[in-house]
């Protein structure tokens, strides 16, 4: 799909459609491979605290409905937003526990 600097708003309501759909996947997948972290790694608080983040992400975009118009697509974008400003900034104290255990 092509953007370009002025997307149309049908391509952002299929790019939300999308989105939508896949970040919960998405993030579902990234929580239980931190729950799966080898030699104790997912009981580090980091650790803890980035799949809570991950988890409540989680339960946020499945608890938005279908995204049908231009309404529900500035809906999840606002969301996706705060998703993007809360959690990814921090999604490196889990490799900061990583380096802590090996000294990486």
């Amino acid at each position: 799909m092509e953007f370009g600097s002025r997307p149309t708003t049908r391509n952002l309501l299929i790019s939300a459609q999308f989105l939508h759909k896949e970040l919960p996947l998405r993030i579902a997948r990234r929580a239980i491979e931190l729950e799966a972290l080898p030699y104790g790694l997912s009981r580090k608080p980091a650790v803890v605290k980035v799949r809570y983040w991950y988890l409540d992400s989680f339960r946020d975009l499945r608890s938005l409905l279908d995204i049908k118009d231009k309404s529900d697509e500035l809906e999840f974008t606002q969301m996706f937003k705060m998703i993007k400003v809360n959690v990814v900034p921090y999604d490196g104290f889990g490799s900061s526990a990583v380096e802590e255990r090996f000294g990486y």
